[in-house]
């Protein structure tokens, strides 16, 4: 991460201004200077920005810092009043620097320790969140300053004595406009390659460049002897009570915003569990309709053979009266049919096999359990309509009695889950030879 070496930075060069805004507490000024991807260092001189980078690349904006310290001259970042070189290391808290470097009064003054430089203490949160609350306030008031003296230098543009262009590498120069290359282009790619002090770097700065947008804007300087254009103490305030009313309003938005999402999480929550009780009082009712039925087909198929066998015993009746009381042959109820053993094989001793009705509850528990997307109540409801559509038309078995196992819409609604097959089973269905349940 960034972050540490960024306030290792911010600890090390003292005549440049480190300043952090953090995205959870200051969205509405994020938004307000364009940042397009996180981390973005914006790099000011004299409070105009002068250059910019996206990503968290430490050596590629330890670069930019130090060529634009360099190409702004002499100690460029330095706030006044602070000394350097002198016999004594002195340190000064970040949080007084920052804000002093934004026309607002420190409220620490600096602490004089014995060298080597100690440390600075570690803050809390509590003591981040107050240093971002201020170090906002601070950065819109800078915003409205450099509105100030942009207007002032606009109206004494005629006044203004003429800013002499850094100094650059003589001999690249020359070479670099020997070579064709535009004046105003060899001064950016060498003010931007002064760490590198090679003519490759410079050449290859240009190519990359060289489609910018800006890449033909003069080079911008500011007179550090100006003087800017300081706020009341009324606009202040009012500023800062500006800000505070858009974070309060923003903060009761998002609250609003949760408060109704929530409600709304709730309401699916419960339409999903009255879903799925209604399949299952669906279900349930057919398992009903299917015993029924079971029990009134046992029952008429008892009488039947109930009403084959006196019959038959009618017939033995009367053939022994025409025979004397003799019959000429054994009939199915004296000598009954012997069945072989080998057919059918005895049964195991282990765990009895589940009934039809067993089979069908665990096959809806198990459905029951998909609740990801309504999984298991899709299968349940598909399942339903097989079932409906083959105890409503008997009649169309040919149709409705023959499900294709291979089709991806049964698959994906019926198939894929665990319980699906295993009900379908239970009710009837068969696998043919080729796949098909039937």
């Amino acid at each position: 991460m960034i972050k540490p070496t960024f306030h290792q930075w911010a600890n090390e060069l003292q005549d440049v201004v480190f300043l952090e805004v953090n995205e959870a507490n200051n969205d509405d000024v994020i938004h307000s200077i364009g940042i397009r991807g996180f981390p973005t260092f914006h790099l000011y001189i004299n409070s105009q920005k002068v250059d910019e980078l996206v990503g968290a690349d430490v050596n590629s904006l330890r670069r930019k810092i130090d060529t634009w310290r360099a190409s702004a001259g002499y100690n460029p970042f330095a706030s006044e009043g602070v000394t350097l070189g002198s016999g004594g290391a002195t340190w000064e808290d970040p949080r007084d620097a920052r804000l002093r470097k934004f026309n607002q009064d420190a409220s620490a003054a600096l602490r004089n320790v014995a060298a080597p430089v100690a440390a600075p203490p570690t803050l809390t949160d509590e003591d981040e969140q107050k240093e971002d609350d201020e170090l906002v306030k601070a950065l819109l008031l800078s915003q409205q300053e450099l509105k100030d003296a942009q207007a002032d230098q606009a109206a004494t543009s005629s006044e203004t004595s003429h800013l002499e262009i850094p100094p650059v590498n003589a001999a690249f120069l020359e070479q670099l406009t020997e070579m064709g290359f535009a004046e105003l282009h060899a001064r950016k790619s060498l003010l931007a390659t002064t760490d590198q002090m090679s003519l490759e770097a410079a050449i290859s700065w240009i190519a990359e460049h060289q489609e910018d947008a800006d890449i033909d804007a003069p080079i911008q300087f500011i007179d550090l002897a100006k003087q800017r254009k300081e706020l009341t103490t009324e606009e202040k305030q009012a500023k800062v009570a500006e800000l505070k009313r858009r974070i309060d309003e923003k903060k009761a938005q998002r609250a609003a915003q949760a408060k109704k999402d929530d409600v709304a999480r709730e309401i699916a929550r419960r339409n999903m569990g009255k879903d799925m009780a209604s399949a299952r009082e669906e279900y349930d009712a057919i398992q009903t309709r299917l015993v029924r039925e079971k029990q009134a087909r046992e029952k008429a198929e008892a009488k039947r053979e109930r009403e084959r066998l006196l019959k038959q015993i009618e017939l033995d009746k009367a053939e022994r009266r025409a025979r004397g009381g003799k019959l000429a042959a054994a009939t199915s109820l004296d000598a009954p049919e012997r069945v072989s053993t080998t057919d059918v094989a005895a049964p195991s001793p282990g765990k009895p096999a589940a009934t039809p009705e067993m089979q069908m509850q665990t096959s809806i528990d198990r459905l029951s359990q998909y609740r990801v997307g309504n999984d298991g109540l899709t299968a349940l409801k598909t399942l339903l309509v097989y079932v409906t559509n083959v105890l409503d038309k008997p009649t169309e078995l040919d149709k409705y009695g023959k499900i294709n196992s291979a089709n991806p819409a049964f698959k994906k609604r019926v198939g894929s889950f665990i319980g699906g097959l295993s009900f379908l089973r239970a009710i009837g269905f068969e696998k043919d030879q080729d796949g098909d349940l039937f």
